[in-house]
């Protein structure tokens, strides 16, 4: 049995300590600094993960959770924040200490280390070392403060450092000791007559290192139940690669028992992610007695993939020999997750962005296009033929704003808005645009219900719901393969079933296909957002979504919405000139700044029979000098834009009816506005008679007919 050298043991102990206590120094200085994305709190169950950004209480759930102390304080010298840990170390309550200036704490030497690293921290930091009594004792406490840049405020950690102060002088004393002994047993066994005294001496040096001894064993079981406990892996080898110890923290990663892999090779945790030359470089730089710090994509028991980072150390003996190598590894599967749904959110957004400001500049060619056409299909009645051509045009216009709003569909920036619609009508709008997305290995095969289908729905929504099931469902046909949409109905309720003849779903996983951030799919090729969506949207509507998986193979997804009007009760009657109501000399102020769509619609609201004043700016709109009965302005301007056009012009006119009107706006801006009853709201390109029912509606909202304003 190997005798450990005491004072070796308690050098190692120390090293632990300080070790211990410049982690804690580098947390605190990463969390203010903005460094770390979120912070893993373990506990008796499982670790938890708190993210920093805006997460206030998780934040004060990890800092009241600290050993250390924990404080803040402003750069006029008042204690913002303590923890209670804090409190403790100077014997005083939360209240006597948070709110106050640093003067009123009682300790006089904890006052005076406060107000010097107030005086002279900079932004690389600083610590001081003090010393109080505390219940009858000396403590010394270890003061690490950083600048915090924003505010020149300072962030400190304070830890109770005596026990390690104290191990350190023992030692001192201890070496001290066996030195001076071992040098007067020498001198004294020279003389004869000193031979008792060196044999008491001798006496004494063994009880002492019997003493270490004892203290080395009892560090040596702290050690051993913090590695137990620790929520990092531990799994330590031989020079072979053969483990010959893991912690119970491996078992809850890997799924595996110690008795498993005891004795075998890590290879059985390799997924294939990795090169040969990744672990060709990592033995190289372990066996040469370097440290290596990297990243595993491993499998665990179960086959599931799994992430960690790992610091793989050699082991060396007395004389320096590598006799083993250690691992420390953090499982980061679920940090790894929200890094890939935040780059995936910037790129959704950066996506949104540019087919918002297509969609905006596109759906104002496409007004201006559609006023003009439905003018002269007002004036040119003589010539049928000529008339079949200009709604030949209209509808290829409207085609084009289809396109637009399936393009902020994908880019999840379309509108909400609910409409009685029919779910066949949806079916048939897609069917062009899943042409295009499907391969050409993959026919298509799309069969609407023979009845209409009337769901109370957001179309934009329920074009999401079919594009994801279609997309997922081409994907899991690897070759050729039959993508099926069927419509119908049973009941009271509308069902759609989106079916594929790709491999199908594992019955392990099925319960989980729903879940955020579960996927199947490859890294870098899924977020596992695209089904959580889907059913999001289907129980919002008052749905329902199952999945099957027939033994032959496939998946068969069967969403089931309720009928909200039947279609014997629905008047689907397009309304006919005659039914568009007209104007009586109310003047309307247009703001526009597209010249095309101004004059269209400028001449569209003369012939309904209102006084039109156009202008193209929001400072033009804002110095006119007469009120008006309505303002029609188009939400982006150059300028000032066109919520606040409305607001500047109430100023002045508080009765004034307002509605904004645009190719593509912010949904929450407008939803927010509209729900606040600031206006009404017109998406671009709307024809004829949904502004001159928008008018009426606005002007007159109990269908009286008043007298203009002048």
């Amino acid at each position: 049995m190997t005798v450990l050298d005491p004072g070796l043991a308690a050098h190692r102990e120390i090293e632990d300590l300080r070790t211990r206590l410049a982690e804690a120094e580098e947390t605190l200085r990463a969390i203010r600094s903005g460094e770390v994305d979120g912070i893993v709190v373990s506990g008796p169950g499982d670790d938890q993960l708190y993210t920093l950004n805006g997460a206030e209480h998780a934040y004060r759930v990890f800092v009241e959770g600290m050993s250390e102390g924990a404080l803040t304080v402003s750069a006029d010298g008042f204690v913002q924040f303590c923890n209670l840990r804090f409190a403790q170390l100077l014997n005083v309550s939360l209240e006597a200490i948070v709110g106050q200036k640093i003067d009123a704490i009682p300790q006089p030497a904890v006052r005076t280390c406060l107000d010097t690293l107030l005086t002279t921290v900079g932004t690389g930091g600083d610590s001081l070392e003090v010393s109080h009594g505390l219940e009858g004792e000396v403590r010394i406490l270890k003061f690490v403060a950083n600048r915090v840049s924003s505010d020149a405020s300072l962030a400190i950690l304070v830890t109770d450092v005596t026990e390690l102060r104290a191990r350190e002088a023992a030692l001192r004393r201890f070496n001290e000791e066996v030195r001076q002994s071992r040098l007067a047993a020498l001198n004294m066994m020279e003389d004869a007559t000193s031979a008792a005294r060196a044999l008491e001496l001798a006496n004494r040096d063994l009880e002492l290192q019997i003493a270490e001894r004892r203290k080395s064993d009892e560090a040596h079981r702290r050690l051993a139940t913090v590695v137990e406990q620790a929520a990092e892996t531990i799994v330590i080898t031989e020079l072979d690669g053969k483990i010959v110890y893991v912690n119970p923290a491996f078992e809850r990663s890997s799924g595996y028992t110690g008795d498993e892999v005891i004795g075998k090779n890590p290879r059985i945790f390799n997924s294939g992610k990795q090169s040969v030359e990744f672990y060709k470089h990592l033995w190289a730089t372990i066996s040469e007695g370097g440290v290596w710090q990297g990243h595993f994509i491993n499998l665990r028991k179960d086959q599931s993939q799994y992430e960690e980072e790992a610091t793989i150390s050699p082991v060396r003996d007395a004389s320096g020999t590598i006799i083993n190598y250690a691992a420390i590894k953090r499982d980061v599967t679920v940090e790894v997750a929200l890094a890939d749904q935040l780059r995936h959110s910037q790129k959704i957004e950066a996506i949104g962005t540019l087919a918002g400001g297509v969609a905006h500049d596109f759906n104002n060619l496409l007004q201006a296009m559609l006023t003009i056409v439905q003018l002269l299909k007002r004036k040119i009645t003589e010539s049928p033929s000529q008339v079949d051509h200009l709604k030949h045009l209209e509808k290829t216009i409207r085609r084009g704003s289809n396109l637009t709003r399936q393009l902020l569909l994908f880019a999840r920036r379309e509108i909400s808005h609910r409409e009685t619609i029919d779910l066949n009508e949806i079916l048939r709008d897609l069917l062009e645009f899943l042409r295009r997305v499907v391969r050409a290995n993959v026919r298509l095969n799309v069969e609407p219900a023979d009845v209409p289908l009337w769901i109370s729905a957001d179309r934009g929504q329920i074009e999401q719901v079919i594009m994801n099931l279609a997309v997922n469902a081409i994907d899991a046909m690897s070759g050729q393969g039959l993508l099926s949409l069927l419509a119908g109905r049973d009941g009271g309720v509308a069902w759609l079933e989106v079916s594929d003849t790709g491999t199908g779903i594992p019955e392990t996983i099925r319960d989980r296909i729903f879940e955020p951030f579960f996927t199947t799919k490859e890294a870098g090729k899924g977020t596992g957002l695209g089904l959580s969506v889907v059913h999001g949207i289907v129980t919002a509507h008052g749905g329902r979504i199952d999945v099957e998986c027939p033994p032959e193979g496939g998946t068969t997804f069967r969403i089931e919405l309720p009928i909200r009007t039947p279609a014997a009760e629905l008047d689907t009657t397009a309304p006919s000139e005659e039914d568009v109501p007209d104007g009586h000399g109310e003047r309307v102020l247009l703001v526009e700044d597209e010249e095309a769509a101004r004059e269209g619609l400028s001449g569209i609201l003369e012939m309904l029979g209102y006084s039109v004043v156009a202008v193209g700016t929001g400072e033009e709109a804002v110095a006119q000098p007469a009120p008006f009965s309505v303002v029609l302005t188009d939400f982006m301007l150059p300028g000032i834009p066109g919520i606040e056009v409305v607001r500047k012009l109430r100023e002045r006119w508080p009765d004034m009816k307002a509605i904004l009107m645009s190719g593509y706006a912010a949904a929450n801006v407008i939803e927010a506005s509209v729900a606040a009853n600031e206006f009404q709201f017109l998406q671009k390109p709307f024809d004829m008679d949904d502004l001159a029912r928008t008018l009426r509606a606005v002007l007159h909202p109990m269908g009286a007919v008043g007298r203009p304003q002048s």
